[in-house]
């Protein structure tokens, strides 16, 4: 029923201030998600579960070959 959208400014992974601020943005608001989706090795989903209050049901998907 809603759509949250974050437009990113910085396309590439880095160290830098903003694409740090833009990460914990992604992980504050998928943590009010209903449903997680994500690799089972992702500690940035186990986070969001864990932000979430541990709520959230967590489809995890097998690595990638």
């Amino acid at each position: 029923s809603k759509l949250i959208y974050n437009k990113r400014k910085s396309l590439r992974m880095s160290y830098s201030e903003e694409c740090i601020i833009e990460d914990l943005i992604d992980l504050l608001v998928i943590s009010k998600t209903d449903i997680l989706v994500g690799n089972k090795m992702s500690s940035f989903i186990e986070l969001a579960w864990f932000l979430g209050g541990c709520k959230n049901n967590i489809d995890l998907l097998e690595e990638y070959k």
